[in-house]
């Protein structure tokens, strides 16, 4: 008889050679070094040149399975979802935004990047409650007490003391920009998480206002604040300043970062929120210092009893804004390293951390172009990035000189030509770019925008039907039909093309608002009262959509429900 020891050994040895077999089988077992992961970006980048998203989309995807850098699995990340709209199957790019949420080599701010992604996906596929419950999990937090606007002529407002800066009394009244204001309680769930007051106040330019909420923890502990913020920002914790901004730019997802203490019971979080014109808004959610969701603490905007006047906070360490501060810091001992730029030129882009005159993003790919000046990604990005025309053309046709086949900035050229009204010249190009690539869809699309400026109106139905049901680009030929369409065609076949619009893109403003003045002008009220539910779920800020369906109910003699909305 075999002795039972030696069989678990014996069994072990098998196990171990079995197991090393099987990984030495599987096809492709290599941990990818650099070399391969270089030759995968540039492959995903050429293919994203020549128009080909459905290729250049497969290689960023396998680059960010296989590559354990942080930095390019943002990068590509990001490029990803920016060309849903562009790809055949947007659905593949929700699958790698749930493959980044469930990796464990991804890390925490990639993971809340790609859940971000995902609520958006879900609100374009017009899964309203999926997209909730995500907003849920990262945990935004809307229930704020809300006074102002107070003046900010100037950009004055931002050093300037107001009373919610020195006390805190829900029930006192105060001189505003243009009139008396005071305190009132706003709890308005949003999809997408933001806090808009733009359209809560009056006036929304050259003004700021005061958020109040307070937060309760089981113990004290170390958080981070994690802020979008269009404007300028100061906050308060507990009486005392923990973070001041004093840049202007849009709102972007997890674009500034705080990292404070908060005390056990409550806390009481004081913001004021600065605004020049267009947006104003705020994203606030407070994590772990890890990014992780702190699942016990408790919100509310109502004064608790029992808080203390003020609470020094103890100093805590700083907190990184992630890729874009390991990429300055690298830059600091790499300074000649022209991708470092490159990468931080389009992670600035994407996140905004800056004074919108700044233009950070376009000095670093400025400072990629010097160090490589021979490169056509570089010089295409900061063409994308120039805020002057003139620049933005120069740097497009620098792209061509350096590529020929760079279909995308052919594209791009002929675009600037079109604005410029110089109808020839665009025409001219565009025609290039379809020689290089027939089947780039947007190009087509581009051509007959300049075939209806110049008039020659017989020469789109033709090019209708070659971007008709196009299995990519799907939303940019469905807007040219549209345009061809609310011009030239009936409103029964315009509506049919708006509401395949809004199944490829439920979130598209422009479709859902051509769709409900075309039910409202053929009398189909009930179809446009639906549709108006639906667009204050995804927008609930927005008092346009409140009122007409209020004017609806009024026309149909249901003035209880008209008075409730």
């Amino acid at each position: 008889m075999i002795n039972s020891k030696f069989k678990i050994q014996n069994s072990k040895f098998f196990f171990l050679i079995a197991i090393s077999i099987l990984f030495l089988s599987i096809a492709g077992y290599t941990t990818p070094n650099i070399d391969d992961i270089s030759r995968l970006e540039n492959s995903g980048l050429s293919e994203e040149a020549k128009g080909h998203y459905d290729k250049a989309f497969a290689l960023y995807e396998k680059l960010i399975r296989e590559t354990s850098d942080s930095v390019q699995q943002e990068v590509y990340l990001r490029r990803i979802f920016d060309m849903r709209f562009s790809i055949s199957n947007k659905t593949n790019v929700l699958k790698i935004c749930k493959y980044i949420r469930k990796g464990r080599k991804s890390s925490r701010f990639l993971k809340s990047l790609a859940t971000w992604f995902m609520l958006q996906l879900y609100l374009e596929d017009g899964k309203i409650e999926r997209a909730k419950s995500l907003c849920a999990k990262l945990g935004f937090i809307q229930n704020w007490f809300i006074i102002g606007p107070f003046d900010n002529d100037g950009k004055t407002g931002f050093d300037r003391e107001y009373p919610p800066e020195t006390e805190i009394k829900i029930s006192s009244e105060y001189q505003g920009k243009d009139r008396k204001v005071k305190w009132r309680h706003m709890n308005i769930e949003s999809p997408l998480g933001f806090v808009d007051l733009g359209a809560t106040f009056r006036p929304n330019k050259n003004t700021c206002s005061y958020l109040l909420t307070f937060v309760k923890s089981n113990k004290k502990r170390e958080v981070v604040f994690r802020i979008g913020h269009d404007d300028a920002i100061k906050i308060w914790l507990n009486n005392s300043l923990v973070f001041s901004n004093n840049n202007y730019h849009a709102a972007r997802f997890d674009q500034s970062h705080a990292r404070v203490l908060l005390n056990k019971g409550w806390n009481k979080i004081l913001i004021k929120l600065c605004q020049k014109q267009g947006k104003w808004e705020l994203l606030f959610r407070i994590t772990s210092p890890n990014g992780n969701r702190i699942s016990r603490l408790k919100v509310r905007a109502n004064l608790p009893v029992n808080i203390a006047e003020h609470v020094p906070v103890e100093d805590t360490e700083k907190t990184s804004s992630g890729n874009i501060s390991f990429l300055e810091e690298s830059i600091k001992t790499d300074a000649d390293n022209a991708q470092l730029y490159y990468y931080l030129a389009y992670l600035y882009n994407k996140s905004l951390p800056y004074d919108e005159n700044k233009h950070k993003d376009f000095l670093c790919i400025t400072k990629a172009l010097q160090l490589n000046p021979n490169n056509p990604f570089y010089s295409y990005l900061g063409a994308n990035l120039a805020h002057q025309p003139n620049k933005r053309r120069d740097l497009l046709e620098k792209t061509i000189k350096l590529n020929p086949d760079f279909t995308i900035a052919f594209y791009q050229l002929a675009k600037y030509y079109l604005n410029a009204n110089n109808l020839t010249k665009a025409l001219h190009i565009v025609n290039k770019c379809l020689d290089i690539n027939p089947s780039f869809l947007p190009a087509i699309c581009l051509k007959i925008s300049i075939y209806s400026k110049q008039g020659l109106t017989p020469l789109i139905p033709p090019l209708l039907e070659e971007i008709k049901d196009a299995p990519a680009y799907k939303k940019e030929t469905q807007n040219s039909i549209i345009r061809y369409y609310e011009h030239h065609r009936s409103q029964e076949e315009t509506l049919a093309q708006l509401r395949k619009l809004s199944e490829i893109d439920f979130m598209d403003n422009y479709a859902r608002e051509k769709i409900i003045k075309i039910l409202l002008k053929t009398s189909k009220n009930s179809e446009a009262l639906n549709r108006l539910c639906e667009m204050s779920a995804l927008s609930p800020y927005d008092t346009w959509r409140y009122l007409r369906r209020a004017k609806i109910y009024a026309d149909r003699y249901q003035f209880h429900k008209a008075i409730k909305v």
